[in-house]
């Protein structure tokens, strides 16, 4: 009997163990669970509070561009590409009580800036996508962001064009990419020294940069480069013609032309010293997939040009016959059409406005003709 009372209460005892044990374990783990509980709280107190979105004003526009282009059909896709493309922009009386002074000052720069919106994107004028096909690069998609598509997040376009006149409170404008009744949110003078990043970004700012301008009859010689820079002028500036831009002996020997990088021509006197040399565009803008095509006109549309000219004010932004068919020839030879126009719809007629002229033209492998010219003036 002994021996189990010891027995017995060895056993109560380790059972008593067991249980105190038990509540301590039971008791640390409320312990960690409230101390967990604590950092967590403790870090939620710490955390940033999420940055309010900034209320940025509405936006209202300087003015409405009027331009010789009436719709999206036959608008060149750059600025450059037509430098008898015109247009004027009244600034509006909404924005200024006397919008002429705004414009004081800036009949000194040759070209300016001009900020607008793709008002004209269609009717899913929110969709966009990540990736893109840029006609220049026949289907192929790339990113949104390396492209100048007008189907953006915010439908902003940026556009550069050469200030022909200042009248008032209007400015007249050249070589634009920009349809009628576009609205205008800002307007900014081109100076070459910020805004060309060979000059901007000299390795050497002390270094003079000689100017050399491109001129053609096609392009405005400013797209290049221009004599507004303070302490430039035009009598200063050297201007080479293109016939003087003579290839010999400046690309590798047995080299097709086609073949040759434009960083690898040498050109007439050389680098000038102290520019960066890290400027570079992609390869499929230097030299895209796409070429540029030849122009011809048929005889009957070279008449109906010539009679358009019999009309006392018949054009509203060209000065002749002869100019409206070389701003025709320049939209056309940088082939306006989609990539999806330009494959699946090969042998379909081409249509589109300018000024007041109604084209018609069909497309070859490599040409463009234009078949007729109709007058599209409103009576």
């Amino acid at each position: 009997m002994e021996t189990l009372k010891r027995v017995y209460h060895k056993d109560v005892a380790a059972i008593n163990n067991l249980i105190k044990f038990s509540e301590k374990e039971s008791n640390f783990s409320k312990k960690i669970k409230i101390e967990v509980q604590n950092e967590q709280q403790k870090e939620e107190m710490i955390t940033l509070p999420k940055r309010s979105s900034p209320e940025l004003p509405s936006m209202k526009p300087i003015g409405y561009l009027r331009s010789c282009f009436k719709s999206k059909n036959g608008t060149p896709r750059q600025p450059s590409i037509c430098s008898f493309a015109k247009g004027c922009l009244q600034i509006s009386k909404s924005v200024f009580d006397q919008p002429e002074h705004s414009l004081q000052g800036l009949a000194s720069f040759s070209h300016v800036w001009i900020l607008f919106a793709f008002h004209d994107n269609g009717p899913r004028t929110n969709f966009t996508k990540s990736k893109v096909k840029p006609p220049r690069l026949d289907g192929e998609k790339i990113g949104l962001f390396s492209t100048r598509s007008p189907h953006r997040p915010n439908p902003i376009g940026l556009s550069l064009a050469k200030l022909d006149k200042i009248q008032g409170d209007t400015i007249y404008v050249s070589g634009i990419d920009i349809i009628d009744n576009t609205p205008i949110y800002d307007i900014k003078p081109y100076v070459p020294m910020y805004d060309r990043p060979d000059q901007a970004f000299r390795t050497d700012p002390s270094q003079e940069v000689p100017q050399r301008v491109l001129s053609t009859d096609s392009c405005y010689d400013g797209h290049l480069a221009t004599s507004s820079m303070e302490g430039t002028t035009s009598s200063n500036i050297e201007r080479t013609r293109p016939e003087e831009l003579s290839l010999e002996g400046r690309i590798p020997d047995g080299t097709k032309l086609e073949n040759v990088k434009p960083e690898e021509i040498e050109l007439p006197g050389g680098k000038p010293e102290g520019l960066v040399d890290d400027v570079k565009v992609a390869d499929w803008i230097a030299a895209p997939p796409i070429q540029e095509l030849k122009v011809r006109f048929t005889h009957s549309a070279d008449m109906q040009l010539e009679h358009f000219t019999q009309s006392k004010d018949f054009f509203e932004y060209f000065t002749s016959a002869e100019e409206a068919k070389q701003a025709i020839a320049a939209i056309l030879a940088a082939d306006p059409r989609s990539s999806y126009r330009r494959k699946a719809c090969q042998d379909k007629l081409y249509y589109f406005t300018v000024d007041n002229i109604h084209v018609t033209a069909w497309f070859g492998n490599d040409f463009a003709e234009v078949l007729q010219v109709q007058s599209d003036k409103e009576n």
